[in-house]
C-alpha cells in the first residue's frame, strides 16, 4: 500500500467513525425526544383525567346542590298548601258554627274593632236572615264600656261570606273573615309553620 493509499484509507476510517458517532448521537436524540414526548404525553393525559375527575366532582356538587335546592322548593310549596288549607278550614269552620255560637263570636270580636262613634253593623245576606232578636240589645252590652260606641244592624247586607262591616258615614270598616284572616295570612303562616313543622327542622 503506498503513502497515498494510506492516507486515503486513513480518511476513510476517521469518516466511518464519525459517521457512526453521529449516528449514534441521533439515535440518542431520537429516543431522548421519543421518550420526553411519552413522559409529556402521559402527564398531559394526567391532567386532562385530573381535570376531567374535578369537572365531574363540580358537575356532581351542583347537581347535588340543585336537587337540594329543588327539594327545599318542593317542600315549602307543600308547606304553603297544608298551611293554606288550614286557614280556609278554619275559615269554614267559622262560617259553618252554629247561630248562638257565630254570633257569640261576633260579640267577642265587637270591642276591638268597632270605633267610639254612632255607626252600622252590617252582615252578608245568610246572617241577616238568622240574626238573634236580642242581637242589637247584645251589641250595646258589649260597647257599653267603650265610650261613644253605638252600632245600630243594618237592613242592608254586605256582599261578604261571613264576619261583619262596620259603617260610619263613608268609612267602611271591612270586618269579614275572609278580610281579618288575609290580613293575618303571614302571621298565622308564621305560626301555623311552628307548630306543624318546627320539630322537622
Amino acid at each position: 500500500m503506498t503513502g497515498l493509499d494510506k492516507i486515503i484509507k486513513h480518511i476513510e476510517d476517521d469518516a466511518s467513525a464519525a459517521a457512526e458517532e453521529l449516528i449514534l448521537q441521533a439515535k440518542k436524540k431520537a429516543e431522548q425526544i421519543k421518550n420526553d414526548a411519552i413522559a409529556e404525553g402521559e402527564k398531559l393525559t394526567q391532567e386532562a383525567k385530573a381535570q376531567s375527575e374535578l369537572e365531574t366532582v363540580s358537575f356532581l356538587e351542583r347537581a347535588k346542590s340543585a336537587a337540594t335546592l329543588q327539594k327545599k322548593k318542593m317542600i315549602l310549596t307543600e308547606k304553603q298548601k297544608c298551611i293554606s288549607g288550614i286557614i280556609e278550614k278554619a275559615q269554614e269552620h267559622l262560617l259553618q258554627m252554629q247561630s248562638e255560637e257565630y254570633f257569640s263570636t261576633i260579640l267577642k270580636m265587637l270591642p276591638k274593632y268597632a270605633r267610639g262613634l254612632n255607626g252600622e253593623i252590617r252582615f252578608s245576606p245568610r246572617d241577616l236572615d238568622r240574626i238573634p232578636a236580642d242581637l242589637e240589645h247584645r251589641i250595646a252590652s258589649v260597647l257599653n264600656e267603650k265610650e261613644g260606641a253605638a252600632l245600630k244592624i243594618s237592613k242592608e247586607s254586605a256582599k261578604i261570606k261571613g264576619g261583619f262591616l262596620l259603617i260610619y258615614d263613608d268609612v267602611e270598616e271591612n270586618c269579614s273573615f275572609e278580610a281579618l284572616l288575609e290580613n293575618q295570612r303571614d302571621y298565622l303562616q308564621d305560626k301555623i309553620g311552628q307548630l306543624l313543622f318546627e320539630q322537622q327542622t
